[in-house]
């Protein structure tokens, strides 16, 4: 099953392309098909890759990811970087390319290390005051 980020991430590499004067015919993403064994003598690279073709999710969702880039391009605009909590959107779907900016300012011991920790948990621990992990506290 594709991850949704995925099909954003082909509709902007259309949306480029086609914004240089490529004419594209379908959108498709390659990746390695999960079910595949390996034979052990040599790799069979039709049964390896997996291609989805794309092309009539991407048209469904053109006009939200044009939203998506002019409200980012306006936020790059601006004289201060938005003022956002470091949570699970800072790796989750993919690792923010600011991370190591936001994150060189949250110790070691943070909340936001805790395993599987919700983004819906996160902001109640939050709210609560509550930003380390501290090996002697008891959660009751």
């Amino acid at each position: 099953m594709l991850k949704d980020h995925y099909r954003y991430y082909v509709a902007i590499q259309r949306h480029v392309a086609s914004g240089a004067g490529l004419k594209i015919a379908s959108a498709c993403f390659m990746h390695l098909n999960s079910d595949y064994i390996y034979d052990g003598k040599r790799y069979d690279l039709d049964k390896l890759f997996v291609i989805e073709n794309l092309t009539k999710e991407i048209d469904s969702i053109a006009g939200e990811v044009v939203d998506r880039l002019t409200a980012q391009r306006g936020m790059l605009q601006q004289d201060e970087p938005p003022a956002v909590e470091v949570g699970r959107q800072c790796t989750d779907p993919v690792t923010c390319e600011f991370f190591d900016q936001c994150h060189d300012q949250v110790p070691a011991g943070h909340i936001s290390e805790l395993p599987r920790l919700s983004q819906r948990k996160l902001e109640a621990l939050q709210a609560l005051g509550i930003e380390m992990i501290s090996k002697h506290s008891r959660i009751v």
